[in-house]
Parts: structure tokens; C-alpha cells; sequence
């Protein structure tokens, strides 16, 4: 489960594409399987330092981004296929708490553990 944990809150740069073409359009945003999509890429739990490694430096971007963006554009949306439209500014929300909910999740995981 952990590494599982860990490629969804690593999976921030999934957002990145959205966000960005949200500023100059109102594009059409892809839903997937987000359990499927972890599952494929055969996470071990090896590899949990260097997925962990590798969302610092996407947050920084993000809230660089985020910081550049003019309060206007923060309105800006696009149309998710399964949730329909969401704004600039939701997404950032939704990407802020991702890492907070999931490690709760693991949390909870481990305090069941034996």
C-alpha cells in the first residue's frame, strides 16, 4: 500500500499540463483511473524514497506557479470529463490537500497494522 500512497501524492505533476493550459483556454480535462494508473506503473516499496524525492521539488514548482498566476486567472476553468468544470483555482486546492488526505490514509494504515 505505502508505495501505492506515495505515487499518488507524487503524481502532482499529473496536474501540471491542466493548470497550465487553464491560464489560455478552457480545455477539456481527462478523468482516469487513479487505481489503475498506480497499479500499472509496479510500484515497490523500494522505490519509496525516490518517489518521496520527487515531490518537493513538483510542490515548489507548483506554488511558484501558483504565486505567479494573476488573481484573475485563478477563475479560469476547465471541464473535467467526470466532475465537469473546475477552476484554476480548485484544482490548487484539490492539489494542496492530495498529499495531506493520502497521508492521513497511511497513517490510518499503519496505526491497524499489527
Amino acid at each position: 500500500m505505502f508505495p501505492k500512497v506515495v505515487l499518488t501524492v507524487a503524481g502532482e505533476v499529473r496536474a501540471g499540463p491542466a493548470i497550465c493550459s487553464m491560464v489560455v483556454a478552457e480545455p477539456a480535462l481527462i478523468g482516469y483511473d487513479q487505481d489503475r494508473w498506480v497499479d500499472r506503473l509496479h510500484a515497490r516499496v523500494e522505490e519509496a524514497d525516490e518517489l518521496l524525492a520527487l515531490f518537493e521539488p513538483l510542490r515548489q514548482a507548483n506554488l511558484a506557479l501558483w504565486a505567479r498566476t494573476p488573481v484573475g486567472d485563478r477563475d479560469r476553468f476547465g471541464v473535467h470529463a467526470e466532475r465537469g468544470p473546475e477552476s484554476y483555482g480548485l484544482l490548487f486546492t484539490m492539489i494542496a490537500g492530495h498529499d495531506r488526505f493520502h497521508l492521513a490514509q497511511a497513517e490510518r494504515a499503519l496505526a491497524r497494522a499489527p
